[in-house]
């Protein structure tokens, strides 16, 4: 590793040296000596863009436990990156839609915050974000349900009910339940806590503090849930795209629970409660497709009845999967399209002009914002750091220009039907569950192999219920992907729409896709065949597919980056 200088970084003539010592680039004879110095001068940035932010020291806290580096430079500014230094600059009254649920009553909130008690505990939730009873047969209180739901029976915010106590009676009342939300109920085995099917309302927790929350930023310090310096440095989560594993998130004695999973508030164990056995593979393919879309078909409808709602659309297959799901509720959805600073954007941006144009919905472009310090800081405070996404990160102010009076439906979770992981891992339905490693497992999280982190993957694997590797990177997507990194990533959103819900958040949805072939899967047809039988109309343009009018509309529009991209073909730049 180079030597830092005093301002950390490896000083401006040895980063020239080290660029040019590796440069290979084939240099006509002719290239003038700024231009030389241009091709220096770009893989100087290139070479030292990560050495610049390596930390310098660790520092300790007044107590004398290390809290790792509290502030580092990115594209030459300092941002503060410490969860606890983090935790120092902002309130809670900063964490919209969030919640605690602890035995401790003296557990510090915003007074603003809504408080209820529950066997033995105490529930604090934002004001914009519900809590609603649960009442057993005879009108006794056994529970509660935080956030926004849909029942099959009632539709949205329907009355709650539990016929029983008993783990198959609350599991399958769980199951019947869509939308954004945590289950707190009192079970014959104890009080527990569960999520929606894909946990998109998040909870992590300290055992040994007796909390539950949805940052690990509202669970407070002591020795026990100190910042966990070593995966902080590693993980690099406010300069790269990263996903803590499998449950582990940067504070030490903090963890995540995952979709799929209970949290057991008597001995603190999490436990899988779905899928738990082999599943069935399913027989009719049509009839599967049929029911999928009718389900997100009725979670839309029950929204609309209460919300005006918004989406995105982009030149990909999930918004355009939604998209032809509110075909008979056009009135109340608007679309819109983030320019992102990038080709894809661009085209994103093209593509979703032609399709509104076509259905005749609302359409407009949010145009390019990058975000200031304090927005990526406020954004990292949000996540409790547990998420790594630039793109994401840098679009927070992109994000606030969102109907704030409209739910907005992502696409999160689309995917999942066209066998995402396979092909990163390297499976199919024919490898056995032992081919898969911890090491395969965390490098799709772009994370080290720590022994911390092994162990976690390794006994993810040790508990997964199915034998074939197919299967098992299906729910590997389910339970990291979306629990781990969709779901840690959408708090640093709230507030900035009404809520945030996932009409995919279904559990049979994510039931009939687990047991899909895995020939069907790999064809990647789903989400055609969805649009297919609901507005075929939409599959009149290609997805991700740029054709000869937008390289047209991209050479007219911008003709510098055009001639730049021909130079560079041709080696001239």
């Amino acid at each position: 590793m180079p030597k830092l200088n005093k301002t950390g970084s490896t000083g401006p003539s040895r980063t020239l040296k080290n660029a040019l010592n590796r440069l290979t680039l084939p240099l006509p004879l002719a290239l003038s000596r700024s231009k030389l110095r241009g091709y220096a001068t770009a893989a100087a940035i290139g070479y030292t863009k990560r050495l610049i932010c390596r930390p310098r020291q660790a520092i300790l806290a007044s107590n004398g436990w290390p809290l790792g580096e509290c502030r580092k430079k990115l594209n030459g500014k300092e941002m503060i990156t410490s969860p606890h230094a983090l935790s120092q600059k902002f309130s809670n009254d900063d964490l919209p839609d969030q919640f605690i649920i602890a035995k401790n009553t003296e557990i510090t909130c915003p007074s603003s915050w809504v408080r209820f008690s529950f066997r033995g505990f105490t529930i604090t939730c934002h004001p914009d974000l519900p809590c609603s009873p649960i009442n057993d047969n005879q009108g006794k209180l056994v529970g509660y349900v935080i956030g926004q739901y849909i029942t099959e029976e009632s539709g949205i915010y329907g009355n709650l009910s539990l016929a029983g106590n008993e783990e198959k009676v609350v599991d399958t009342f769980v199951s019947k339940i869509s939308g954004r939300f945590v289950v707190v109920v009192e079970t014959s085995e104890g009080p527990r806590v569960y999520l929606d099917p894909c946990g998109s309302l998040p909870v992590v927790y300290a055992s040994e503090d007796g909390i539950v929350a949805t940052s690990p930023l509202l669970i407070p310090y002591n020795e026990r849930t100190r910042d966990d310096v070593e995966m902080l440095e590693v993980m690099d989560v406010w300069a790269r795209n990263a996903m803590y594993p499998l449950g582990l998130t940067p504070r030490i004695g903090v963890y995540r629970l995952l979709p799929g999973h209970y949290l057991d508030l008597n001995n603190w164990q999490s436990v899988r409660h779905w899928p738990n056995a082999t599943l069935t593979e399913v027989s009719d393919i049509p009839a599967a497709i049929d029911e999928i879309a009718f389900l997100l078909k009725s979670s839309i409808e029950s929204l609309i009845q209460k919300h005006d709602v918004q989406m995105s659309l982009t030149a990909g297959q999930d918004s355009r999967m939604l998209l032809s799901c509110v075909r008979d509720w056009t009135d109340s959805v608007k679309l819109f399209t983030y320019r992102l600073p990038d080709d894809m954007g661009e085209f994103d941006c093209f593509l979703a002009r032609k399709i509104a144009r076509k259905v005749n919905i609302p359409h407009r472009i949010i145009p390019t914002l990058s975000a200031s310090e304090e927005e990526r800081e406020a954004w990292l405070f949000r996540t409790g750091c547990s998420v790594g996404e630039m793109r994401g990160l840098d679009a927070v102010p992109m994000v606030k220009q969102l109907d704030r009076d409209r739910v907005f439906l992502p696409g999160y979770v689309c995917e999942f039907g066209r066998a995402y992981y396979w092909k990163a891992s390297g499976v199919s339905s024919q490898t056995p569950k032992c081919d898969i490693s911890a090491e395969i497992l965390l490098k799709i999280c772009h994370a080290p192999n720590l022994p911390k982190m092994l162990q976690a993957a390794n006994d993810w694997i040790a508990r997964v219920p199915f034998d074939d590797a197919g299967r098992v990177m299906d729910l590997f997507y389910l339970e990291q992907r979306i629990g781990c990194w969709a779901s840690a990533m959408s708090p640093g959103y709230s507030g900035m729409s009404l809520f945030e819900l996932w009409p995919m958040n279904n559990r049979r949805i994510l039931d009939l896709i687990l047991r899909l072939p895995p020939d069907y899967k790999m064809s990647a047809r789903m989400n055609r065949d969805v649009i297919s039988s609901n507005w075929p109309e939409l599959l009149e343009f290609k997805f991700n597919k740029t054709g000869l009018d937008f390289k047209i509309y991209s050479t007219l529009t911008n003709p510098r980056n055009a001639f730049r991209k021909i130079f560079r073909k041709v080696g001239l730049a």
